[in-house]
Order: C-alpha cells, then sequence, then structure tokens
C-alpha cells in the first residue's frame, strides 16, 4: 500500500502508524507489517503487510 504525507504531518501520521502497526500485528495471521520511507521523498510511505494466508488478510480487512 503507498501512501502519501504532507510534511507538517508526518509526525502525527507515523506515531498514528505506530499504534496500528501494533494492532495490526498482534492479530492472528499476521506475520509482518513493515513501513518504508523514501529518503529522496520523505512523504512517500509504503506499507507492507504480509499474512498467514487469505483468510488471514481477509479478516484484518473486514476489521
Amino acid at each position: 500500500m503507498l501512501k502519501s504525507t504532507l510534511p507538517a504531518a508526518r509526525p502525527k501520521y507515523l506515531e498514528m502508524l505506530k499504534g496500528h502497526a501494533d494492532e495490526t500485528i498482534a492479530e492472528p495471521g499476521c506475520i509482518e507489517f513493515n513501513v518504508a520511507q523514501n529518503p529522496a521523498s520523505p512523504s512517500h510511505l509504503v506499507l507492507m503487510e504480509v499474512y498467514k494466508n487469505k483468510t488471514s488478510m481477509d479478516a484484518h480487512s473486514r476489521g
């Protein structure tokens, strides 16, 4: 998933994202949750979530 943030909103968004990542990785079937930031363009983030299987991913999507 690709996300963009405005520079002024980035610190608050990253803090919110940390909480979301902690909750997501605690879900059954979630194997990995990573955030990558482009050093050349810090406003661009890539969120990578890895699930054990499609059922686990679908359960996350349903919330």
